[in-house]
């Protein structure tokens, strides 16, 4: 029983010196991520080197922005996370019944359940930009524990940014167009509240759903593209204002059916004037 607990008292010792050694280590360096220092920690699987590389994940979690995700953490340090997911690690002997085999665990599923998620369109849309803004480190990664399809991350960025630019179009209309000329918001306003609440947590998928069936959605982008026009601006709320009876407000469905196709007439004779006095060079910007 002595000798023991001797030992033990020695493992704790052992252990406490590690774990002060590599916060020493890693303050000591300029990089967290030292190339010296790694080789050091993954240099052999052993009990010892279990807990040092766990004391150096600890350290790594408790550093950087508290609102990080899991799968950031990873991609972030991925230079640990690639020693630590290599095969002589994912095998080592003694590492599942250790702190660090759990941590080693949850970042391998992390990985592969955002892989599958990438293939079936289900991928969250935080997640998503997590991979985009860490590409190249999240395929290093996820090609060690899962199968990534070709493609598969290119195909959900094109997506990803159609969904974006959509969801900010329908934001200025709502926020911008439809107060400027009485126009009824409510229920694409609750929309776009429900997206913008949503956002993170939505799934690619669902998203790209979002605005079908949306009247109004194929005129989005040009309406989009005149938001910064004065003259347009006054070009809307004239067409708005004749298609409006005193006291109410326009419906979505009058907006679209008479509205806009005013307001499109209207740019097209501005900018009929504008050539027929030969001054196109100064016309207004209403046809960006």
């Amino acid at each position: 029983m002595p000798a023991t607990s001797a030992g033990g008292r020695l493992e704790a010792e052992l252990q406490r010196i590690t774990a002060k050694a590599i916060r020493d280590a890693c303050s000591a360096s300029e990089d967290e991520h030292s190339e010296e220092v790694l080789q050091l920690l993954f240099e052999t699987p052993t009990p010892l080197h279990f807990h040092a590389v766990d004391q150096l994940m600890r350290l790594l979690q408790g550093t950087g922005d508290a609102e990080r995700s899991d799968l950031e953490r990873i991609v972030v340090n991925e230079p640990v996370w690639s020693r630590l997911l290599a095969k002589p690690w994912s095998e080592a002997r003694g590492l599942r019944d250790c702190p660090l085999g759990a941590t080693q665990r949850a970042g391998q599923q992390a990985l592969i359940t955002s892989a599958q998620q990438l293939q079936k369109g289900t991928i969250p849309l935080s997640a998503l930009h997590t991979i985009l803004g860490h590409q190249q480190a999240y395929e290093a990664l996820a090609s060690r524990v899962a199968k990534l399809r070709p493609g598969c991350i290119a195909e959900s960025a094109a997506r990803l940014r159609k969904f974006d630019e959509e969801f900010d179009q329908l934001q200025v209309y709502v926020k911008l167009f439809c107060p400027s000329a009485g126009i009824a918001a409510g229920k694409l306003d609750e929309l776009a509240e429900s997206v913008g609440s949503s956002y993170a947590a939505l799934e690619l998928q669902a998203a790209a759903s979002k605005f079908a069936g949306l009247p109004v959605r194929p005129h989005l982008p040009w309406l989009h593209s005149l938001r910064g026009s004065d003259v347009f601006a006054s070009i809307w709320r004239e067409a708005a204002r004749r298609s409006r009876q005193e006291g109410s407000e326009l419906a979505q469905d009058v907006v679209v059916g008479a509205v806009i196709p005013a307001a499109r007439r209207g740019v097209g004779a501005a900018r009929g004037q504008h050539r027929g006095r030969g001054g196109e060079a100064e016309a207004p910007q209403v046809d960006r």
